[in-house]
Formats: C-alpha cells, sequence, structure tokens
C-alpha cells in the first residue's frame, strides 16, 4: 500500500511531463508529415488538455472581474493548474496500480 501511494505521487509528477514530451512529438510529427509549418493554435486543446482543468474551475469558482482573457495567467489560477495536473496523474498512477495488483491477484 505504502509503494503504491509513493509510486503514485511520482508518477504526479514525472508523468506530466512524459505526456507533455510524447504528445508534443506526436503533435511535432504530424504537422511536418502533413506539411503545416504555419504556428497556429489547433492541436493546444490535445496538449493542454489535463493542465488547464484547475485553472477553468478557480475561474469558475472565483471569477475574474478586471481583465477576462488574462484570468488563466493570474498565479492562483497557474497554482490550481500544475496542483490539477499532479492530481489528475497521481490518481491515474493509482488507480493503474491498484488494478494492476488486483488484476494479478484474482487471475
Amino acid at each position: 500500500m505504502r509503494k503504491r501511494i509513493l509510486l503514485s505521487l511520482i508518477g504526479g509528477i514525472f508523468l506530466p511531463f512524459l505526456y507533455l514530451l510524447i504528445v508534443g512529438l506526436i503533435v511535432y510529427v504530424v504537422k511536418s508529415v502533413n506539411g503545416e509549418v504555419r504556428n497556429d493554435s489547433s492541436w493546444f486543446w490535445l496538449v493542454a488538455l489535463p493542465f488547464e482543468g484547475g485553472g477553468r474551475l478557480y475561474n469558475l469558482l472565483f471569477p475574474a472581474e478586471f481583465e477576462k482573457p488574462y484570468a488563466l495567467l493570474k498565479a492562483p489560477a497557474i497554482w490550481s493548474d500544475i496542483i490539477g495536473s499532479f492530481l489528475l496523474f497521481g490518481v491515474l498512477t493509482y488507480a493503474c496500480l491498484w488494478w494492476r495488483s488486483n488484476r494479478r491477484r484474482f487471475a
């Protein structure tokens, strides 16, 4: 149990960087194969999807009164993004480890 929690904490730290690396590389390869050399943000949603949840939730709970276009750039929204990403990938790691251990036990 302790090992699973420790591994999920490590997964919560390292998996966001691994996700950015893998998805960013895939996006780069797909865009270069298709010949799209222009810099547009059509793929940005795929790369930033797990990282924007915390800031969007923060802005939903505490709406910005001024400078609404820059609401996701406030320090609390950025911290919410970082903490939300850590929690998301930590819980996913824990769930995968739990499923793997239970699968071995019942098989």
